[in-house]
C-alpha cells in the first residue's frame, strides 16, 4: 500500500465496491466490550439519574426560582 492521500483512496475503494456490510473492529477485544457495552451503559444511567433527579424536585418542589 501507498501512504498518505493514496492509502485513504485505496481504503475508500475498497470499502465502497464491497457490496456486504463493513463492520470495523479494533483488535483488543476488551476496548471493543468498554465501548460496546460499557460506555453506553454510563451515558444510559447517568441520563436516568438526571431524570430521577428531576422528578424528585418536581415533587419536592426544591429548586424553585421565586
Amino acid at each position: 500500500m501507498t501512504s498518505g492521500p493514496g492509502k485513504i483512496e485505496e481504503l475508500q475503494k475498497l470499502f465502497q465496491s464491497s457490496s456486504k456490510y463493513t463492520h470495523l473492529q479494533g483488535k483488543n477485544p476488551a476496548v471493543n466490550r468498554l465501548v460496546t457495552v460499557v460506555v453506553p451503559s454510563m451515558m444510559g444511567l447517568a441520563a436516568l439519574t438526571l431524570v430521577i433527579d428531576s422528578a424528585h424536585k418536581l415533587y419536592t418542589g426544591k429548586g424553585k426560582l421565586e
